[in-house]
């Protein structure tokens, strides 16, 4: 009895799939800029981070200085030292083996 394949309709090569090009974005930003220049969209953007407006504050400052570093904080208290690989692998074990 031979299973049958599924191919999922998600991930791999399809149209609309992946990054546009830089053409694409180059169009966008040329588009973007006719209804509001740039110069324009910054002033509003700033005039807004002088009213304290917090979210402006955020998007100015990550564009000018950066996101800041995130950090995760790491809890895993196992090293290469403190466990047997003969524990987790019985290498004596052939059931498993396929051929």
């Amino acid at each position: 009895m031979e299973k049958e394949i599924v191919i999922s309709q998600r991930g791999g090569k399809r149209d609309g799939a992946g990054r546009k090009n830089k053409a694409s974005e180059i169009a966008l930003a040329e588009k973007m800029d006719l209804v509001a220049p740039c110069d324009q969209v910054l002033t509003a953007l700033y005039t807004k981070v002088l009213e304290g407006d917090v979210g402006a504050i955020k998007l100015w400052l990550n564009y000018r200085l950066g996101m800041p570093v995130q950090r995760v904080e790491q809890e895993t208290k196992v090293d290469i030292n403190s466990f047997n690989i003969k524990d987790v692998i019985d290498f004596n074990d052939t059931s498993k083996l396929e051929v």
